[in-house]
């Protein structure tokens, strides 16, 4: 599995990002834990953090970024914490948690 995972500088399955966000985008930061990374999936684009992105952009006619910093094994605080110490520097519209039982 790990070797189908590429990260970005920031440790996020995802493309690298800009800290400062263009005018006019609508982003969100997505925590979770493996279910949020896409830990079975080969493909990133295929992740729901992503194909959220491309439903907003088709669909809401706004250009948005939705960020996958999700980490296997994370627990809420964990994520919590991620968003204190880094995701803040994304100014997100909205931060989404996802929670698997």
């Amino acid at each position: 599995m790990e070797r189908n995972v590429v990260y970005n500088t920031y440790g996020y399955r995802d493309r690298e990002i800009q800290e400062g966000k263009n005018p006019g985008t609508f982003r969100v930061y997505s925590l979770g834990d493996s279910y949020t990374f896409g830990w079975y999936l080969p493909d990133p684009k295929q992740t729901y953090p992503k194909l959220l992105e491309k439903e907003l952009n088709e669909t809401q006619g706004l250009p948005a970024e939705v960020i996958n910093a999700a980490s296997p094994g994370f627990s809420v605080k964990e994520e919590v914490d991620r968003f204190l110490s880094e995701g803040r520097l994304f100014f997100p519209d909205l931060v989404m948690i996802g929670v698997n039982f």
